[in-house]
C-alpha cells in the first residue's frame, strides 16, 4: 500500500483523538493555557525535527525573506 495512505489514516486518527483529549484537558485547565502549550509543544517538536533532519530550513530564522 502506498505510504500516503498510512499517513493519511494516522492524521485521521489523531484528528479524531484531539476532540476528546481537548474536552478532558479543558475540565482542569483554562483554553488559554490549553492553547498555548499545543503551540509550544508543535513548536518545540517541529523546531527538533528540523534540527535533526532538515538543518538548512532552520536558517530561515537568522536570515529572514
Amino acid at each position: 500500500m502506498n505510504k500516503g495512505v498510512y499517513y493519511a489514516a494516522f492524521t485521521a486518527l489523531l484528528w479524531g483523538f484531539l476532540a476528546i483529549a481537548l474536552k478532558v484537558a479543558l475540565y482542569e485547565l483554562p483554553p488559554l493555557t490549553v492553547t498555548w502549550f499545543r503551540f509550544a509543544s508543535a513548536f518545540v517538536l517541529l523546531t527538533t525535527y528540523y534540527l535533526v533532519f532538515d538543518r538548512p530550513k532552520i536558517k530561515i530564522f537568522k536570515h529572514p525573506p
